[in-house]
């Protein structure tokens, strides 16, 4: 009886698995064989899982070695370039000032975990570098994005580009206005600043001060005119008195007469008569 009993329940059973898998062993089996492969494949996930995970803390320490190696060499590097950058601003007048590199880091949510922070890892490294600067003695240093005078940043920033051209190797450097704000006395620190930068480097600025101009190896002339009711914009290359007119237009305005011509006149001839690109001997 027991094992009659036994058969019935295991017939059931098979009979069972049939209506869920198919009408035959065969398919029942085959679907055994499948789930035992599909478990396979799972233990074997579980194993892949934990390897990629050492794996990924493995990178993360080599880049977090890599990571703060360069942060290190470029706090060694910044006491340097502090040095370089206020030596320039010494040159350009502004001898009270004060000048640091603060380094800092991005907090997120996933990143590489430096001093119980999660900081952000770039193609750049951990760093946030931010340009502090006072300009006056006993002034407290404070971000440059929040230096208001115009004087005050084209001199600055003359600076920073001076030190950053010996660095990187600049071909060409553009100023816009850099004498912004500024009078004809520091006018004249700029322009030998720039001077010495064109020693070097191409150097493209556009000026409204005779005393930058004059140092010029070619002036083009820039002027706005509308046409067809869209402003337009003429540039126009000055030879030989064209030059000498418009550095006498700059110092006395439109209404220069003799005096201011005479005046450009020794301006540019104190600084070498430059035309077509050439200094003359």
């Amino acid at each position: 009886v027991y094992q009659l009993q036994e058969a019935e329940e295991r017939l059931n059973l098979i009979n069972h698995l049939k209506y869920k898998y198919g009408p035959n062993i065969d398919s029942i089996l085959n679907h055994q064989h499948h789930l035992l492969e599909q478990l396979n494949d799972m233990e074997n996930s579980q194993f892949e899982i934990g390897k990629l995970e050492k794996e990924i803390k493995d990178i993360e320490k080599i880049l977090l070695n890599l990571a703060l190696e360069l942060s290190e060499q470029r706090k060694l590097i910044a006491k340097n370039l502090e040095q370089d950058i206020l030596s320039e601003l010494v040159d350009l007048n502004m001898k009270n000032c004060d000048f640091a590199i603060n380094f800092g880091y991005n907090e997120v949510q996933e990143g590489l975990k430096i001093e119980e922070k999660i900081v952000e890892l770039t193609q750049n490294g951990i760093d946030k570098i931010e340009f502090f600067i006072s300009t006056n003695t006993g002034e407290k240093l404070k971000p440059l994005n929040e230096i208001v005078s115009g004087g005050e940043i084209s001199r600055i920033m003359l600076g920073l580009k001076s030190v950053l051209s010996k660095m990187e190797q600049i071909p060409t450097m553009i100023f816009d206005e850099i004498d912004s704000g500024v009078g004809a006395r520091l006018g004249e620190a700029i322009a030998q600043k720039l001077e010495k930068i064109a020693s070097e480097n191409q150097v493209i600025t556009v000026t409204h001060l005779p005393q930058i101009a004059v140092k010029a190896t070619q002036h083009l002339y820039i002027s706005k005119f509308s046409s067809e009711e869209k402003t337009k914009i003429n540039i126009k290359k000055l030879f030989n008195d064209e030059q000498l007119y418009e550095i006498a237009r700059m110092i006395d305005g439109e209404k220069y007469g003799s005096i201011s011509i005479e005046h450009a006149r020794k301006m540019l001839n104190k600084n070498g008569d430059k035309t077509n690109g050439k200094q003359k001997k």
